[in-house]
């Protein structure tokens, strides 16, 4: 029961709506949650949801991001590291091929939360080395948390991560976590959620690790952005894996999950696969995805924390030149990934 308060609590936006049943007669919140676990976020502004975790009982950070769709590690020294099972292709953000390896870890735990036999790939990525005191190992996505049914539940604005549990057949929607203001979509087999950007029906995924949000050339085409119009934009080179020519948008209407977010700009270059929105969508907002069951939902902040200073901590990094800012992003496992 602790644990599940300490779900409600942080999210500061559900505990009022603990007994609504949304039409039917449905168990209270606090009895639809079990294996709860409830992590403080590292990091700072802007930085990727990063939290600690412990493989085979060494002690180390994870990103996390409902956009990977496999487990990444790096080994950290002569002490830390993991087993080759096998060279393998890795597929980078831009397309980009890389040499990668197969690896397992026997138990990785995440608080109270304990997850047994999990394959990963180890990769060769200049992400930091550590934050407070510990390792930065890798990052995990939404594989594992569908395959062990798990929720995710980022509030970037309290400083916490959850995963948990709910009880679909008794409960109805996870959604309900969220409380009756909350904003839902269904996700589609590719993760996405039904939006627009200027006016236009596009599919959109969510990634807090990208500094900036993305939009594909050919989706930019698409809707709308001329050649002539983005040749007078400001031109930018991208360093993912590769080098990647491309532009600086206008700002933009954009909506998703049937509601309107502020005028946005992208990154528009050929070789991004989706559109995706960073970690501006998640600054004010917790969200939630429920991959199992094919839930998206977030809810507005009112009361966020105040957020350390900027750490620069991302999976992966880029620069952007010819714009005067410096950014960051993830790279994203390939060709199985929908």
């Amino acid at each position: 029961m602790l644990k599940t308060i300490t779900v409600l609590a942080f999210t500061g936006v559900v505990i009022s709506a603990a007994g609504t049943a949304f039409g039917r007669d449905l168990p209270p919140i606090a009895e639809c949650i079990s294996a709860a676990t409830v992590l403080p976020l590292l990091g700072g502004v802007g930085d990727s949801p990063l939290v600690e975790a412990k493989f085979d009982g060494m002690r180390g950070a994870l990103f996390v991001s409902p956009q990977y769709g496999k487990f990444l590690v790096r080994n950290v020294s002569d002490n830390f590291w993991f087993a080759d099972d096998g060279s393998v292709t890795a597929i980078g953000i831009d397309r980009q091929r890389e040499s990668a390896e197969l690896t397992h870890l026997d138990r990785l735990q995440f608080g109270t939360l304990e997850l047994h036999d999990l394959k990963a790939l180890i990769v060769e990525r200049a992400f930091p080395v550590r934050v407070d005191g510990l390792p930065i190992v890798g990052i995990i996505g939404r594989e594992f948390l569908d395959e062990y049914g798990l929720i995710e539940l980022i509030d970037i604005p309290h400083r916490k991560l959850a995963f948990y549990h709910w009880d679909h057949d008794r409960c109805g929607s996870s959604a309900r976590l969220l409380g009756a203001d909350a904003h839902v979509a269904n996700l589609y087999e590719d993760d996405a959620v039904d939006g627009t950007i200027a006016g236009k029906k596009v599919r959109i995924h969510f990634d807090p690790d990208l500094g900036r949000d993305m939009l594909p050339l050919n989706e930019a085409k698409r809707l709308g952005f001329t050649e002539r119009a983005l040749k007078m934009r400001p031109q930018v080179m991208l360093d993912f894996v590769g080098a990647n020519h491309g532009y600086l948008s206008e700002k933009v209407a954009v909506s998703v999950a049937n509601f309107d977010l502020p005028r946005q700009d992208f990154l528009i270059t050929e070789n991004i696969e989706r559109i995706s929105l960073g970690w501006q969508f998640f600054q004010k907002r917790t969200v939630m995805f429920d991959f199992k069951y094919r839930t998206f939902g977030t809810v507005d902040v009112s009361d966020p924390e105040p957020l350390p200073p900027a750490m620069h901590l991302h999976f992966d990094s880029y620069s952007i030149t010819n714009v005067g800012v410096r950014e960051n992003t993830g790279t994203f496992y390939g060709p199985d990934q929908k």
